[in-house]
């Protein structure tokens, strides 16, 4: 298969991709209830959270797409770079070229890796939870000392 005809059906399979994933987001966001009422609804036999993995998958899918796209083109990415932005002017060799990809590629995934820490970390529960977890925990002790005292 041909460079051009592979770019071709790759392009193709991300215009694919990205329609499905407006399809599902329009779905998630305009079709179910809000979240916290979506509870128990069923949209052609898939919950709320079903849609949701479904558009995850997608949208991971659609970064791989994309990933493969700018591999495909990253020749021509580093020569623009390196004429129209360069003080040198000079085009880097392809091994230099790959070596600033995995770069890029690593400093990329360590930003997006790096923000999904932070929401993991800071995260906060539900005020109502916790004090619903208070009065039954004062319950459940009430509780044990009318059963033992």
């Amino acid at each position: 298969m041909s460079k051009t005809i592979f770019n071709f059906w790759l392009d193709t399979l991300l215009m694919v991709l990205f329609l499905c994933l407006a399809a599902v987001s329009a779905i998630t966001q305009f079709v179910f209830p809000p979240p916290a009422n979506a509870n128990g609804w069923l949209l052609w036999g898939a919950t709320y959270g079903h849609w949701l993995s479904i558009q995850f998958g997608i949208l991971c899918a659609l970064g791989l797409g994309i990933l493969l796209h700018v591999m495909m083109h990253w020749g021509w990415v580093c020569g623009v770079i390196s004429t129209k932005f360069s003080r040198s002017k000079k085009r880097m060799d392809d091994g230099i070229q790959t070596i600033v990809g995995v770069g890029l590629l690593i400093v990329l995934l360590h930003i997006v890796g790096g923000f999904v820490f932070a929401a993991w970390v800071m995260i906060q529960k539900p005020e109502f939870e916790s004090a619903q977890l208070q009065s039954r925990n004062a319950c459940l002790e009430i509780t044990r000392e009318q059963s033992y005292g």
